[in-house]
């Protein structure tokens, strides 16, 4: 997502961080970025042969990174998923731990918010947690962050989730009890991958 391949934490989990407000992992978590390094016409089908030296050689590598996005508790959050033809034949079902959404709009092409904006359902859109995103298309979702955690993104096609297609949302706690992360049980186990 935005050029970054989306990599476990090795030493602590994010949510088992957030309850111990252990700081630990903040030289290793970076914010995932609002927009790719650089534009291009993301659905160019002339980016879909894999060839050496081709053009879409020098856009495709990504790095590894634990991302997350934070946001207030109760903020409007919007998202656009942006489908591209590089290393791609399928459609993307976009999946969100935590929250319902609503689907917008959704589009081929490239995603243009001067023009596809107007096309926003703001009536009686969908209600979902997955999206399809379309081959060489975009897909438009928003959602209100009012449930305290840290919630994962992604693909919901394990061979897109195995190289990093995923990002993990933060959502702070809100102003009273109701609306605050409870703390964990005393019996909650270890994930016995990750070393301490």
């Amino acid at each position: 997502m935005s050029n970054v391949s989306f990599h476990l934490p090795d030493k602590l989990a994010l949510l088992e961080a957030r309850y111990r407000g252990d700081a630990s992992l903040s030289s290793t978590v970076e914010e995932l970025p609002s927009r790719p390094p650089r534009a291009f016409n993301y659905t160019d089908p002339a980016l879909i042969p894999v060839a050496p030296g081709g053009k879409e050689e020098a856009m495709e590598p990504t790095r590894k990174a634990t991302t997350v996005r934070r946001f207030r508790y109760n903020a409007t959050v919007e998202v656009v998923f942006q489908s591209t033809a590089m290393m791609q034949s399928d459609s993307n079902p976009m999946h969100l731990h935590g929250h319902d959404f609503f689907v917008l709009a959704q589009g081929h092409g490239n995603y243009d918010a001067a023009r596809d904006a107007a096309s926003y359902n703001l009536v009686d859109p969908p209600v979902k947690n997955t999206v399809h995103v379309p081959r060489l298309g975009w897909a438009a979702i928003r959602f209100v962050a009012d449930n305290p955690g840290s919630w994962f993104l992604h693909c919901h096609f394990e061979y897109h989730i195995a190289p990093g297609m995923a990002t993990v949302l933060v959502v702070d706690n809100g102003p009273t009890p109701e609306t605050t992360l409870p703390p964990p049980p005393t019996d909650l186990p270890k994930c016995s991958k990750l070393q301490e």
